[in-house]
């Protein structure tokens, strides 16, 4: 008897703070791209990701997935190991019609798009998880642990001073969340909290 894997659709996680997706285009035919509002005509929605290419141009999309539970999935390489493939909606466009009317054309990946505009229709470009280079990528991660791979892959000294701008910046947070109860907005961090999903923090506060 077979066992089916079961897989879930993940969509690109929101920002309960900016109501946004999480993610931003750093380049654009390998040239970086800043947070300067003049931005390059082919950047049609920075904030939704949505980019205009002509045949030759390629961009770089960073993209945040909420993947892990902070047990059996709490490292890179555990969240990469579960996840199957990306998929990006594309649709060909004629230069005419208003790029955000092109939204009900393209697929998910769990349904067929709202409507269809023939062969300007959108489609999904997937792009598989190399499984074998993630394990051969973070191989000393995993038989080794976190201290070894810092060290395989930095100097001794640069993995000192990975760890010890590592516990700054816990001191740190952690002098901002009393900043925060102090100033009464615990409350707000809290619920904030929540529409991220984070409920296993807000579980700590309480």
């Amino acid at each position: 008897m077979s066992h089916s894997v079961r897989r879930a659709a993940l969509g690109v996680a929101r920002d309960p703070w900016d109501d946004a997706p999480r993610l931003i285009i750093p380049q654009f035919n390998a040239v970086p791209l800043t947070k300067d509002p003049l931005r390059p005509p082919c950047i049609e929605n920075a904030r939704e990701g949505v980019v205009r290419l002509e045949k030759g141009d390629f961009v770089v999309l960073q993209l945040q997935f909420r993947v892990g539970d902070d047990k059996t999935i709490a490292k890179d390489w555990q969240a990469l190991d579960t996840l199957e493939s990306t998929a990006l909606p594309w649709s060909p466009w004629d230069g005419v019609l208003a790029p955000a009317s092109l939204d009900r054309a393209l697929p998910t990946v769990e349904s067929a798009p709202a409507i269809s505009f023939g062969p300007m229709g959108g489609r999904s470009l997937r792009a598989p998880f190399d499984h074998d280079a993630i394990h051969r990528y973070f191989a000393d991660f995993i038989e080794h642990g976190q201290d070894a791979c810092m060290r395989s892959r930095l100097c001794a000294g640069h993995a000192d001073l990975a760890d010890k701008i590592n516990d700054s910046v816990l001191t740190m947070g952690d002098k901002l969340l009393k900043r925060i109860a102090d100033d009464g907005g615990m409350h707000l961090l809290l619920e904030r909290l929540r529409e991220c999903g984070r409920h296993d923090i807000v579980a700590k506060f309480q």
